[in-house]
């Protein structure tokens, strides 16, 4: 039995702008439900270029918050509302995303 033939070896990856990666990084793969992580993430999360309208960080940080409960980490519930609500007093427009955020999913899940 001969394995099949593909056409390119290697798969073909998403290219990723950089800051999207950076966000991923912190809000999915770093954040744990500790005291210590939390602050870190939300400090670093403050200190991203929130002034320049075209990074969009506030969608950016709230779809990858959305995406960090979504993604089967029950456990990081809690680490993304720890930062949520420490983000809320530095940007309050992430709450206001955030809860946009859940109810249209809601609504696309009825």
């Amino acid at each position: 039995v001969s394995p099949p033939q593909t056409t390119s070896s290697k798969q073909k990856r998403k290219v990723v702008p950089p800051l999207e990666a950076y966000l991923r990084h912190l809000l999915i793969d770093r954040l744990a439900n500790d005291d210590k992580t939390i602050s870190f993430v939300s400090k670093q999360l403050q200190r991203l270029p929130w002034s320049d309208p075209t990074k969009e960080c506030g969608a950016l940080v709230c779809k990858y918050m959305l995406k960090a409960c979504r993604k089967g980490r029950y456990e990081a519930v809690g680490a993304v509302a720890s930062v949520a609500a420490a983000l809320k007093r530095a940007k309050p427009e992430i709450s206001t995303r955030l809860i946009d955020g859940v109810l249209e999913e809601l609504q696309w899940t009825m």
